[in-house]
């Protein structure tokens, strides 16, 4: 199940915006989901920043993980209520009714193109619509948990304890669920032993980030010079080793690097 913030315990990798997240502590007793995936919580969030960065907030979500669940169902469970922007709004209130939920105005919540000085404020307020849930939520009505690259997903499944529920996975198409900013791994392989690595990078070329790529084999550390780099004197000994990938000290892939050969 899922739970809200007050039942949850302790949070260990607290992501919430913390200038906002007392401004309506009744928010706190609802598990609170988005309508849209791409909204302004992950424009802040979403990413590796670098270290030393203006925009850095600590713990911020280097691989973020999107839980997707069917809205109807939920929707329409008795425990279920919506709000037409932020809950974190001072005083907001959950809404629920057929006669409210037809006020929603979806096209600014799902609104997807540029916005201008007239309607910037509301469109993003309407961007954090969200369905919230006054009960843990149950976990049956997930549909399917979305990573932003293949490589994520890969580390997804290497942290997963054994055992763990088979729910559906799969990678998001054409950047539709993720902001895909900052920084993240785009590829990730081993060629005749030597590993390759590629990064999405939102800064310039000139200013490197710090990286540490480590396994029981061996362990290297120091700065990635641009967005492409190998290792010609790294010799990767087993495909089956599971590899950690740290940039600028946050995790950015955990995961048995695939390995290849010849010319792709």
């Amino acid at each position: 199940m899922v739970k809200c913030r007050n039942q949850a315990g302790v949070l260990l990798c607290d992501v919430a915006n913390q200038g906002a997240l007392w401004n309506n502590e009744d928010a706190h007793n609802y598990v609170r989901l988005y309508f849209r995936p791409r909204n302004s919580f992950h424009l802040k969030t979403e990413g590796i920043k670098r270290l030393g960065s203006p925009y850095r907030q600590d713990p911020h979500m280097s691989i973020p993980v999107m839980l997707v669940f069917d809205l109807e169902r939920v929707l329409t469970a008795a425990p279920a209520f919506f709000l037409p922007n932020n809950f974190a709004h001072f005083g907001a209130v959950p809404q629920d009714g057929d006669g409210a939920f037809g006020l929603m105005d979806f096209s600014k919540i799902y609104h997807d193109s540029p916005t201008n000085q007239q309607n910037r404020a509301e469109i993003h307020d309407a961007r954090m619509a969200e369905v919230v849930y006054r009960e843990p939520l149950p976990l049956s009505y997930l549909s399917n948990v979305v990573c932003r690259t293949v490589h994520e997903l890969e580390t997804l499944k290497t942290m997963l304890p054994p055992g763990s529920p088979n729910y559906p996975m799969s990678v998001e198409q054409s950047g539709s669920v993720f902001m895909r900013r900052e920084t993240f791994v785009t590829e990730i392989y081993c060629d005749q032993g030597i590993v390759h690595i590629s990064l999405a990078l939102w800064f310039a070329a000139n200013n490197p980030v710090t990286f540490r790529l480590s396994s029981v084999e061996a362990d290297f550390s120091g700065t990635l010079p641009s967005n492409k780099v190998h290792f010609p004197d790294f010799k990767a000994k087993s495909p089956d080793t599971i590899w950690s990938l740290e940039i600028e000290g946050c995790l950015a892939f955990r995961a048995r690097i695939p390995w290849t050969g010849g010319v792709v």
